[in-house]
């Protein structure tokens, strides 16, 4: 068999009977077979494709989704090639062959090949998406000028609907098996193509149209909750930035949502998550306050991975080829009349934080893990900042037998049901849940006095985009010394747009900060050098050892599982509180007085 045409359809009979019957009716199907996935269960469907046509028909209504759905189409398919197409989409005559003889003349091409949509008229198109987000869904459609010809050369897109689009079955890399419903196909399928080094492909003549208006309403689930999920699956696997996408949704979610979601999609067997009776609606805790009332900003960041120049976009994306969204909004559909004076859809504008308009806000990110002790002193640290403007503390909780409250509006404490693998994961999702551009890394186990914020965020340079103090003072058994040269990245801060443009943290333990140091030099030459600072002006203190607890660094390579072992046996001797603890935000120790009486 050569090629496989196949459908994933959810109740929609009337969709799959006129493309079936286009496709017989009006394409060369030589050496071609027809494939109906019927992700619902209709038996009038079932009936219709095994009785009346040549066509294939596979119940897979185990795991509802689109996304599902397609990998089976994939799986299935008796083809060498293959079209994914929806039940409800109608390809342009000639189509089918014009693709089988491309295959042949192209016998290595790994590429995802798709074509231009068009719309109900049959005059406009769009050749792709841009990589920009709108109500809740990454890409708008948008138009290339060299898609508008049929006799034009293939052309690389960074995105497109995915109604319908086409590769070898043995190149097909799939979606993750971890979506769910609906949203987040776009985007995601077509940066795992490139991260495999390939690309995807807009053939012009590859057209087809979409049935987008539903009458009668849209028969399958189709929610903010199961998109965001996607989202956060997507980019979590490809290394993306979760950070634009908590950012986009807090405009149309609460923040409990989103934290709620954000933890799940993170853990598959989240919803079922316990320990000791607390569950995962507790997963978020900060007082009952809009995030207008706590000072954080909702507006969708401007950057949000902006699409290079080559035209190879970042993150993943919205399902554009849904019943949910016609095709209306973004860069407007051009007909032949306009051909000639088209051009790319821009990408998005990045932007950096800066001293301009006032003091920026700011976010401070706080990974912790069974030390609630120290956390204490973290958090008294960030309430004692003379910082003027914004600011917030993101306290990100993975150890599940304790859950955290404080009640402030500046810190919001988010429990999580199951530890994550590595330290750099952990990080970047505290990162993608922290709502401002301007980032500082807070440690639980470190001290940091009241001067910090303003101090690093007047002397922050945005062309570099990184700051971070040449020394710092050191704790160790009760005994402070120093200053010394710090090579620490806990004392530092960095804008967004430098922590996209690195790819954040590196998945690893030990050494995710250097690593992350590194990846911001290589993209940023120079950016990473250390601020010469006064001894009066040093603000951070690196505590090593007497604080009562672990020192994660001191455990080496094995420190994840070492930390593990010792904070719970910790609790099994009694040492440890579990269950649900208040904090009680103090310092053991005036710092500001004691830095002050060593410097005299």
């Amino acid at each position: 068999m050569e090629l496989t045409i196949g459908m994933a359809t959810y109740d929609d009979f009337d969709g799959v009977y006129f493309t079936v019957q286009a496709l017989r009716l009006y394409q060369d199907l030589e050496n071609t077979e027809i494939l109906v996935v019927d992700n619902y269960g209709c038996e009038t469907t079932k009936t219709f494709v095994e009785d009346w046509t040549p066509a294939r028909y596979v119940l897979a209504n185990e795991v509802q989704g689109t996304g599902p759905a397609k990998n089976r189409v994939f799986e299935e398919a008796k083809g060498a090639t293959v079209i994914a197409c929806d039940s409800h989409v109608l390809l342009a005559p000639g189509v089918i062959g014009r693709l089988r003889t491309f295959y042949r003349e192209h016998p290595d091409c790994d590429d995802l090949l798709q074509g231009p949509l068009l719309y109900d008229d049959l005059v406009k198109l769009s050749t792709h998406f841009a990589p920009e987000w709108r109500t809740s869904m990454w890409g708008t459609w948008a138009v290339d000028p060299r898609g508008l010809s049929d006799d034009k050369e293939p052309f690389e897109i960074p995105m497109q609907g995915l109604g319908a689009f086409s590769c070898r079955k043995s190149a097909w890399l799939g979606f993750s098996p971890r979506f769910r419903g609906f949203g987040g196909e776009e985007g995601y399928i077509h940066e795992k193509f490139r991260q495999a080094g390939r690309r995807t492909l807009c053939l012009p003549w590859f057209l087809w149209t979409h049935r987008f208006v539903r009458p009668r309403g849209i028969p399958y689930t189709n929610t903010l909750e199961d998109r965001l999920h996607n989202y956060i699956v997507g980019h979590a696997e490809l290394g993306l930035d979760l950070a634009p996408i908590v950012h986009h949704f807090a405009e149309s979610l609460p923040e409990e949502t989103i934290a709620r979601v954000v933890a799940g999609a993170l853990w598959e067997d989240f919803d079922s998550a316990s320990s000791e009776g607390l569950r995962p609606a507790g997963v978020l805790v900060g007082r009952n306050a809009s995030r207008e009332e706590r000072g954080v900003t909702t507006a969708p960041p401007q950057s949000a991975l902006a699409a290079p120049s080559d035209g190879n976009a970042g993150p993943a994306g919205g399902d554009a080829a849904a019943d949910a969204r016609v095709p209306t909004g973004g860069p407007p559909a051009v007909g032949a009349e306009d051909r000639a004076a088209v051009g790319a859809a821009p990408g998005a504008e990045s932007r950096s934080p800066g001293m301009s308009g006032g003091y920026p806000a700011v976010s401070c990110i706080c990974p912790t893990y069974g030390r609630p002790e120290l956390l204490e002193e973290a958090i008294h640290s960030f309430l004692l900042q003379d910082y003027p403007g914004p600011k917030e503390l993101i306290v990100l909780n993975d150890f599940d037998r304790q859950l955290l409250m404080f009640d402030h509006p500046e810190v919001t404490i988010i429990n999580l049901p199951r530890r994550f693998r590595t330290l750099g994961e952990k990080h970047n999702a505290a990162v993608a849940l922290a709502s401002h551009d301007l980032i500082f890394a807070w440690d639980d186990d470190d001290i940091y006095l009241p001067h910090r914020l303003t101090f690093s965020v007047e002397r922050f340079d945005v062309r570099k985009g990184f700051f971070k103090p040449g020394r710092a003072w050191f704790w160790n058994d009760g005994r402070l010394s120093g200053p010394e040269a710090n090579l620490l990245a806990a004392g530092s801060c960095w804008s967004r747009e430098l922590f996209e443009r690195a790819r954040s943290y590196a998945p690893i333990g030990l050494g995710h900060d250097v690593e992350m140091e590194a990846r911001f030099e290589e993209v940023a030459p120079g950016s990473t050098s250390s601020y010469d600072i006064s001894s009066e002006d040093v603000y951070y203190v690196y505590r090593w050892g007497g604080t009562g607890t672990y020192h994660g660094s001191g455990f080496g390579q094995d420190q994840h599982r070492a930390v593990a072992e010792y904070v719970h046996e910790q609790v099994r001797l009694g040492l440890l509180q579990t269950g649900q603890i208040a904090l009680a935000p103090r310092w053991k120790v005036d710092y500001v007085e004691l830095v002050r009486e060593y410097l005299i």
